[in-house]
């Protein structure tokens, strides 16, 4: 016959194999709340990589979407693509537009220059200034108190636009 003999509580009665489970299972306790607390930080761990993933995606989709080309982006089409073409960008009105005719094609814009470098020159009020503008020639007359470029800009809105540049 083969197997385990044991003694337990054989002279006192105690189950003494039970007892020392139980001892051993009272000091393994602080290992299950290790392990416990191991097991929570990790589902935490796991939650927050999680909610950086989606936050990540989130702010992907809003870069994408915060750009005004893209949030406005607008389109043009010509019914005669070979005879005009049409475009918008994102700051283009919207609508539907219409060419009845063209007289004249577009040219460059075109500066000029009298040779006066200072923008803040003196002339004499009254002074007049005339400008080509196509074929049509623009006077400008200098009112009291004007004695500059600048003034004739601001005195003359709607005719005089832009920046003086030496």
């Amino acid at each position: 016959m083969s197997g385990t003999i044991s003694f337990t509580g054989l002279f006192s009665g105690l189950d003494t194999t039970a007892i020392v489970e139980e001892l051993l299972e009272i000091e393994r306790q602080p290992l299950y709340v290790i392990e416990q607390s191991q097991q929570t930080l990790e589902d935490e761990l796991s939650i927050y990589e999680d909610l950086e993933s989606r936050l990540s995606s989130l702010e992907t989709a809003i870069e994408r979407l915060n750009t005004l080309t893209t949030v406005n982006a607008k389109s043009a089409t010509s019914s005669k693509e070979n005879t005009i073409g049409a475009s918008a960008s994102y700051a283009a009105s919207n609508g539907t537009y219409t060419i009845s005719s063209i007289t004249q094609l577009a040219t460059n814009a075109s500066e000029a220059s009298i040779g006066i470098t200072d923008k803040e020159a003196e002339f004499a009020s009254g002074s007049t200034f005339s400008f080509d503008v196509g074929d049509e020639t623009e006077e400008i007359t200098l009112g009291a108190g004007q004695n500059t470029l600048e003034d004739l800009r601001d005195g003359h809105p709607g005719k005089m636009q832009g920046d003086l540049r030496p």
